[in-house]
């Protein structure tokens, strides 16, 4: 029954059954069989910790760095992603790095100062001449003498991916956006440019994947521990004019509409969810036609929601009547 949701548990059951038994090395093959077979399942972050956490166990730190390194991207955010963060920051340092610094869980009503080190600043430009010596520095290639599209078109996944992209088949060419960075996993200098590349073409939710599987491939796989210019790759703000025009609106943290924004859409303007939530703030219809009634809107129609300004105006209104309802309390509000 490949490709169903009763083969992606089945193959999470299977490694974690063998692992409990004591056959370490057989659980690693059926994760890592799963992991190369399904680049979006419910599974995957579960699959990825466990894999790492096995690896570790057999002293195979590299690899086991990596697959935690990934657990800790994965979209959205949750137990598994956190346990491999922290999981990470107790390993030792690779030769030649800084010490992870482990990720600080902000506690409500604890206030966290921001750092230029540890926050990228909104609006940010990107400096590729950073980033660029930053990878030579652990890279076990040159970096090539020119930077060209071609290269990366000659990746048969990369290739498609583009061409569903154009057409905009967005979900088809996520599958191979991510089967293209798992082919270049070794090579950074591919990665870089498809970080940029994507960028240039507005695919930021696929930008921010490559700029993690960058991430992932350094030696230090912690964000924190990453250069501001690659922290900014990965919390990037796309459409910050809107945002802060909608946040001052509404009375909403420019920073905190971003932030829900990156969580619930990794800045992708046509993405759906399961529960029909849709666009860059993923709002439900039934909300949608709440909020356009409280706002005088006579004209909406659903389709409007994968308009960026709309989504944007309705999801820092929704935030902001939060807010006020739980009296500013953050947690409590998203």
């Amino acid at each position: 029954y490949t490709g169903t949701t009763q083969a992606e548990r089945a193959y999470w059951e299977a490694g974690f059954g063998l692992y409990r038994a004591g056959n370490v090395t057989g659980a690693i093959s059926v994760w890592e069989e799963f992991l190369a077979a399904y680049h979006r399942s419910d599974y995957r972050a579960r699959s990825l910790f466990w894999d790492g956490k096995s690896l570790l166990a057999q002293s195979r730190t590299v690899e086991a760095r990596k697959r935690l390194a990934e657990a800790s991207l994965e979209q959205p955010p949750g137990h598994y992603a956190q346990r491999a963060s922290e999981l990470l920051a107790q390993m030792p340092p690779v030769a030649g790095t800084a010490t992870a610094i482990p990720a600080r869980s902000p506690v409500p009503g604890q206030a966290v100062t921001p750092t230029a080190a540890t926050t990228p600043t909104i609006g940010a430009q990107d400096d590729r001449a950073v980033l660029e010596p930053w990878v030579t520095t652990w890279s076990s290639t040159a970096p090539p003498r020119a930077w060209a599209e071609d290269r990366l078109l000659a990746e048969p996944h990369f290739a498609r991916a583009m061409e569903l992209a154009a057409i905009g088949l967005d979900g088809d060419a996520a599958t191979e956006f991510s089967a293209a960075m798992d082919t270049l996993e070794r090579d950074p200098w591919a990665l870089l440019e498809m970080v940029y590349l994507l960028r240039s073409q507005g695919q930021h939710q696929n930008a921010i994947g490559a700029a993690a599987a960058l991430l992932a491939a350094s030696p230090t796989p912690v964000a924190a521990d990453a250069p501001a210019a690659l922290q900014r790759l990965l919390y990037p703000t796309p459409y910050r004019a809107l945002a802060e025009a909608s946040a001052r609106r509404y009375g909403v943290d420019p920073l905190l509409l971003q932030a829900l924004i990156r969580q619930e859409s990794l800045f992708s303007a046509t993405a759906n969810s399961s529960a029909e939530a849709r666009g860059l703030t993923q709002v439900i219809p039934s909300t949608a036609r709440s909020i356009a009634a409280a706002l005088g809107n006579s004209t909406f129609q659903l389709r409007d929601l994968y308009r960026p300004n709309l989504s944007l105006d309705f999801g820092a209104y929704y935030l902001g009547e939060m807010l006020r309802l739980t009296k500013g309390d953050v947690w409590m509000a998203l």
